[in-house]
């Protein structure tokens, strides 16, 4: 049966003349076109699958379109094609025009609509569509990444996606109905085989500490490794930083190309990490939204800095991400969710890896989250979001963060690049621990520090900060943030004094081990109490640089997941 549309001039005026589909259309004159997005209350978006036996884009995934019949407006004719290719009835008031855009033979008029329909009930119209779901956001990103959806109709959503994003996030009348979460699936990579030679510590620990990095280097001597694709901080002042990160970027294509890891596309990691007492920690590996993240003082995004972010160290580290082909995340963040609402208590999926950690890190197992662990996850990360614009707090890898962030916005034209990887964490988990990150001066004289820091803090009384030199120890007492006071004595004594420097250091016994050549000194206090952390930041903003750290050196997250960028 053949199909006749109404012809139009260039500026939408009607030439009173049909045309019928399939034949030749004459320069200058255009038809009207429809596409219609359906979206449930869960802000998941209808999809239907284009019928194989169509001449183009067959098997590729779309919304609802097509063209008005002679006769037809635009509301009638997406009433029309939408019962058409899905069975869903709507009335002319429920459909909310978008925008239109004029084509090279068309004007495209795009609607949407909100409606809850189960997928069996979709019908499908023979020959035109073969199949039907509903998707995430996240999802539907990652289908146009991987070439799923139809080129036409990635564009056509390109160009609206401001609109598409406020209809579905804020509704026709700008009222919030449901944010989207900064948080979701990734395609992740993982090595094949000899996990336990892949992981290695978070490259910002033992950074005074080189001998450490000797050791890793042994155990990992002729295995693919994450330390031959990291840059451990404690080299970061050689000056063959630049060879270094060439090296890296050649030896990430190496592992690429020799078909080092499997990839797991679309998908969550369950993680669980028994520390080197024993404790199990949990938490899920996905993708961060670098949108919503602000480490600026002051913000109030949904994912913040916990401690100022010390700008002078994001240029180093632009130069080792911004040619990588991969990143690795030793990120870790922080949620409040004391119900346990978020994050699984056991794996129910494959499991991917299952290891133990080098140099006393203790055991990590690492499964995929179904489909119904990840949904479960994301409603109890909405309803935290719906008591707390803070949904997301940094525990480790602020500075990665905003590496990636940096990377991204010198080039938003890279899709990868708006997300990172990262785990986030249950700042409930009672294997998560709060330990207050130290200072070591050096090249100091002990004793002369130690005085001027009493004649500083002289009167103070809350809390005490313990010296240690040699076999020595002496101690004074500092009132307020101690982590913050004790900063600004040092970086004024450091200024002051030409050959001083300092270090934040996780762990007592590694201060101890640091400061038996007299000259250096070390400062041990109490930190932050875990359970006052986002109350802190949402009130109060970030703390003061290195303030804490979760857990002791050897307890930090291991590089395991990685994910292309490039």
């Amino acid at each position: 049966m053949s199909e006749f549309w109404d012809l139009y001039d260039k500026d939408r005026r009607p030439l009173n003349r049909t045309h019928e589909r399939g034949r030749y259309l004459e320069k200058g004159t255009y038809h009207i076109a429809v596409g219609i997005w359906t979206v449930n209350d869960k802000n998941e978006v209808l999809l239907t699958l284009r019928s194989p036996d169509k001449r183009d884009w067959p098997n590729m995934w779309e919304n609802t379109a097509g063209s008005l019949l002679c006769g037809e407006t635009s509301v009638e004719g997406a009433m029309r094609e939408l019962k058409e290719e899905t069975g869903i009835t709507v009335s002319e008031s429920e459909l909310h025009f978008i925008a239109t855009e004029r084509t090279r033979n068309a004007f495209g008029d795009c609607y949407m609509v909100r409606k809850n329909v189960p997928i069996e009930d979709i019908v499908l119209q023979e020959g035109e569509t073969c199949d039907a779901k509903w998707v995430s956001l996240n999802t539907l990103d990652q289908m146009i990444d991987d070439g799923l959806v139809a080129p036409p109709v990635a564009s056509r959503l390109a160009r609206i996606r401001d609109k598409f994003e406020e209809f579905i996030f804020h509704g026709e009348e700008g009222k919030d109905i449901m944010r989207r979460l900064p948080f979701g699936r990734a395609d992740i990579l993982l090595p094949k085989k000899n996990h336990e030679k892949w992981a290695v510590v978070a490259c910002d620990q033992y950074t005074s500490q080189p001998e450490y990095w000797v050791k890793a280097a042994e155990i990992t001597d002729g295995y693919p490794s994450a330390l031959n694709i990291i840059l451990p901080e404690v080299y970061l002042e050689e000056g063959n930083v630049d060879e270094r990160i060439e090296n890296i970027n050649a030896t990430m294509d190496q592992y690429l190309s020799d078909n080092v890891f499997d990839e797991y596309k679309n998908s969550m990691i369950f993680v669980e990490r028994t520390l080197s007492d024993g404790r199990v920690r949990r938490g899920i590996v996905g993708a961060i939204d670098l949108e919503a993240y602000d480490y600026n003082v002051g913000s109030v995004s949904a994912v913040r800095a916990t401690e100022g972010t010390v700008l002078s160290r994001i240029p180093p580290r632009v130069k080792i991400r911004k040619n990588a082909p991969l990143e690795l995340p030793h990120i870790m963040i922080l949620i409040d969710d004391p119900e346990n609402k978020v994050i699984p208590s056991a794996p129910d999926s494959q499991i991917v890896y299952d290891c133990p950690l080098m140099l006393k890190g203790g055991h990590i197992r690492g499964s995929l989250m179904s489909d119904e662990a990840i949904e479960k996850a994301e409603k109890g990360l909405n309803e935290q979001w719906n008591k707390s614009e803070l949904l997301f707090a940094m525990g480790d890898g602020n500075h990665s963060l905003a590496t990636a962030k940096a990377c991204y916005e010198a080039d938003k034209s890279n899709p990868l690049a708006r997300y990172a990887l990262c785990e986030i964490v249950n700042i409930h988990d009672p294997a998560l621990d709060f330990e207050p990150i130290y200072r070591v001066v050096f090249g100091v004289d002990p004793t002369d520090i130690i005085n001027k820091a009493k004649k500083c803090f002289e009167g103070q009384s809350e809390h005490r900060v313990d010296c240690v030199f040699g076999e020595s120890t002496d101690h004074f007492y500092a009132d307020g943030l101690t982590a913050g006071v004790l900063q600004g004595f040092i970086d004024e004594y450091i200024a002051e004094h030409d050959g001083a420097s300092v270090d934040y250091i996780h762990g007592e016994d590694s201060v101890r081990e640091l400061v038996d050549n007299g000259s250096s000194v070390g400062f041990i206090f109490d930190g932050i109490a875990k359970s006052e952390l986002f109350a802190y930041v949402d009130k109060n903003g970030a703390l003061p640089r290195k303030t804490f750290s979760m857990g002791e050196a050897y307890d930090k997250r291991y590089y395991m997941e990685c994910r292309k960028i490039k």
